[in-house]
C-alpha cells in the first residue's frame, strides 16, 4: 500500500478526474465508461498515470478501466451535512502503450 504521503504527492504532479457523476435516470447505460474512455486515452497518448478517488458507486467502472486501488480511507461525510463516513479508494491507471 502507497504511503499517505506518497499518494498526495502523486495526487499534485498527475492530472486528477474530479467528478463524475451520472444521474439515476441514466445509470447503466455506458456513459460513465464513455468518459472513463476519453480521459484515460487522453493520459495514454501522453504517457501519464491516471489518478482519482472512488466512491463505491463508482469503484465497478474504474476497475473496468484497468485502475488499481492503492489506499482506502474513511471520508467524513458530516461536513456535507450528511451524517456519516463512507469509504473511498485513492486509485491509479498506468498508461497504456497502444
Amino acid at each position: 500500500m502507497m504511503p499517505l504521503l506518497d499518494a498526495k504527492l502523486t495526487l499534485l504532479l498527475l492530472p486528477d478526474l474530479m467528478i463524475l457523476v451520472t444521474t439515476p435516470a441514466h445509470r447503466r447505460r455506458g456513459a460513465a465508461s464513455l468518459l472513463i474512455e476519453w480521459g484515460t486515452k487522453l493520459a495514454d497518448e501522453r504517457g501519464l498515470k491516471s489518478v482519482l478517488m472512488a466512491s463505491e458507486a463508482g469503484l465497478g467502472a474504474y476497475l473496468k478501466h484497468g485502475f488499481k486501488i492503492v489506499r482506502e480511507v474513511e471520508m467524513d461525510l458530516r461536513p456535507y451535512g450528511v451524517e456519516a463516513t463512507e469509504l473511498r479508494r485513492w486509485m491509479v491507471r498506468e498508461p497504456v502503450v497502444r
